[in-house]
C-alpha cells in the first residue's frame, strides 16, 4: 500500500540538544526502515500524484529560537551504515521557509530516485558556520515522503 507519509523529527530521534562543530557536518538525527517498509523521497513515487516533487521544511534553531546559520543535509545509507545517496544538501535559511504556507517550502532537489528499504537509514546532518547548540524542542522537520509497506 502506497501512502504519503512526512517525516517529523520523532522519525530522527531526534530528543535532545546536540552540540555542533563549526564548518563540520554533525549528525543530528537518523532513522532505520524495518523489514516491510520502503520510502522514496517527494510524493512522486506513485505517477500522478499531485506536488510530486515534495517538499522540505527544517528550521534547525537554537535557544531562543535563532535559525542556525549553516547547510542541512538528508543521506541514504545501507544496512552497514556506507553511504549511499545524497537526497538533498540545502541550506538551513532556504529549508527554513513556509512554516504555515507548505507553497514556499522547498522543493526537493532533482536527484536520484533512490528508494530507502530494510536496515537502511536516513541520516540528517548539520554544518553551522560557526560552534552552535542545536535545540531539540525548537527545532522542525517536515520531509515529504512516499510510504510504500510490503508484507
Amino acid at each position: 500500500m502506497e501512502v504519503k507519509k512526512t517525516l517529523v523529527k520523532a522519525d530522527f530521534g531526534l530528543a535532545a540538544d546536540i552540540a555542533t562543530v563549526a564548518n563540520t557536518f554533525v549528525e543530528i538525527g537518523r532513522m532505520t526502515l524495518p523489514a516491510g517498509l520502503y520510502l522514496a523521497k517527494g510524493f512522486g513515487f506513485k505517477r500522478g500524484q499531485d506536488e510530486a516533487e515534495g517538499r522540505v521544511y527544517i528550521s534547525a534553531n537554537v535557544a531562543g529560537p535563532t535559525l542556525v546559520d549553516g547547510v542541512l543535509k538528508l543521506e541514504l545509507h545501507d544496512a552497514n551504515d556506507d553511504f549511499l545517496s545524497k537526497w538533498f544538501e540545502l541550506d538551513n535559511a532556504l529549508t527554513s521557509q513556509g512554516a504555515a504556507a507548505v507553497n514556499l517550502r522547498q522543493p526537493f532537489p532533482r536527484t536520484d530516485r533512490k528508494v530507502a528499504s530494510k536496515d537502511m537509514k536516513l541520516v540528517l546532518y548539520l554544518k553551522g558556520r560557526a560552534v552552535v547548540t542545536l535545540g531539540h524542542a525548537v527545532t522542525f522537520i517536515q520531509i515529504d515522503c512516499t510510504q510504500v509497506t510490503r508484507g
